[in-house]
């Protein structure tokens, strides 16, 4: 797997949106993430490419994008995957971050769990 890594412009950082993203070479994701996370101690693009390259080496996990202004990490999984919320969370904390909000906390994009 080859992962590309931006370094932010100024002006992402004068717009406030600076994200960290590593992924294959494959564009963003257009579907809407599978879930989002919050993760404290995500302090610079570093940190970002650290924690979503630990969460993209789960079995079934197709990217992930960490969004620096927020604190949150978006992660698309591959249709029908079924992967554990608490090892997406498991991962980013074996990277040395803290969990705000678990992934298992969230329902997953298009369950009906909102209605």
């Amino acid at each position: 797997m080859t992962f590309r890594f931006a370094f932010p412009t100024a002006a992402a950082f004068a717009a406030g949106t600076l994200t960290a993203c590593v992924s294959s070479n494959q564009p963003a994701p257009t579907a809407a993430p599978t879930t989002t996370l919050e993760v404290s101690g995500l302090g610079c693009p570093l940190c970002g490419t650290n924690a979503d390259r630990s969460i993209i080496r789960i079995d079934g996990v197709t990217d992930a994008r960490t969004d620096l202004s927020t604190g949150e990490i978006r992660v698309w999984t591959e249709p029908g995957a079924d992967v554990d919320p608490e090892a997406i969370d498991e991962a980013v904390r074996d990277a040395g971050f803290t969990v705000e909000r678990p992934a298992s906390s969230v329902t997953p994009a298009g369950s009906g769990g909102d209605e």
